[in-house]
């Protein structure tokens, strides 16, 4: 056998004990909840939506997030550009040894 197959023999034994432990860690996560009677439910604590909701109705303008300046605006506008130039498509064609 050679050095080679020997990684490969290695690897895949890595992998499969690894792919065992996630198997027996997901069946054992759920045999915890084996019937939906046994789960104890948790109460939502309101207040904080109860608390928006009363400025809410109280002065909906008030409420609202406070707007974004401009140069926000031309942050994302200026990042959007960028991105968009890296893509592949607007790349220089010579430069790749492609001519249209």
């Amino acid at each position: 056998m050679s050095a080679f197959e020997l990684i490969r023999l290695a690897v895949l034994a890595v992998l499969v004990g690894f792919l065992c432990y996630k198997y027996h860690q997901r069946v054992f996560s759920r045999s915890e909840h084996s019937s939906p009677q046994d789960w104890t439910g948790k109460a939502i604590d309101a207040t904080d939506l109860n608390r928006t909701l009363k400025r809410v109705r109280s002065d909906y303008l008030a409420a609202r997030p406070k707007p974004k300046g401009v140069c926000f605006h031309r942050g994302l506008i200026g990042f959007a550009r960028r991105a968009v130039a890296r893509l592949p498509y607007f790349h220089d064609r010579e430069h790749a040894g492609e001519r249209l």
